[in-house]
């Protein structure tokens, strides 16, 4: 596209969002492939392997997010389902008994989802490898989780067993929405 196509380009869009508000259509309403609608696809019970990796610096952030997707899991999985949490590189020490005051709030709701009384239990695996490359040991971490040699080794076990593969990663979505419009953020009264 060459310079006078490009300018002609952009004014003729600079034109169109002048006139498409003042065209009776509300904010909003401009959907020219329609609009989305909830799919009545049913599920049978899942079996979820969740690998949790990162830094030590991601630790903090990213163990609200996999405290979240657990919760998450009680709600949408069917019951019957399966969630193993494999813990694996820098994020281990979150799990160390001597940082509980720190993680407090998070490691008191994973713990509660890894109990009976948790509609879809959660299992808890520490790498082994990870543990011992941090400076811990086995029984520096909370019994709520088991160690095992190697996370990996788990990961690829739970494959094996029928288990799904998922990285929990750090995706902020609570008002995203507004990032790509911030004009229609509610005003805070």
């Amino acid at each position: 596209m060459n310079p006078t196509q490009s300018a002609l380009r952009g004014a003729l869009m600079a034109l169109l969002l002048v006139l498409l508000p003042n065209s009776g259509m509300a904010a909003g309403e401009f959907a020219p492939y329609g609009s989305s609608e909830l799919s009545k696809a049913t599920f049978k019970p899942a079996k979820i392997a969740y690998e949790w990796s990162g830094t030590p610096e991601s630790a903090k952030a990213g163990l609200q997010q996999l405290a979240d997707v657990l919760k998450g899991a009680q709600i949408l999985l069917p019951a019957g389902s399966k969630v193993e949490v494999v813990v694996i590189g820098g994020v281990i020490g979150v799990f160390a008994k001597e940082n509980y005051e720190t993680f407090q709030g998070a490691i008191d709701e994973i713990a509660r989802l890894t109990g009976p009384q948790a509609k879809i239990p959660v299992e808890i695996t520490y790498c082994g490898s990870s543990l011992r490359n941090a400076g811990y040991k086995n029984n520096d971490m909370h019994g709520f989780g088991k160690v095992i040699r190697g996370g990996y080794l788990a990961l690829d076990r739970l494959s094996q067993e029928g288990y799904s593969h998922v990285m929990v990663s750090d995706f902020k979505i609570h008002d995203s929405r507004y990032f790509f419009q911030p004009s229609l953020k509610p005003v805070a009264k």
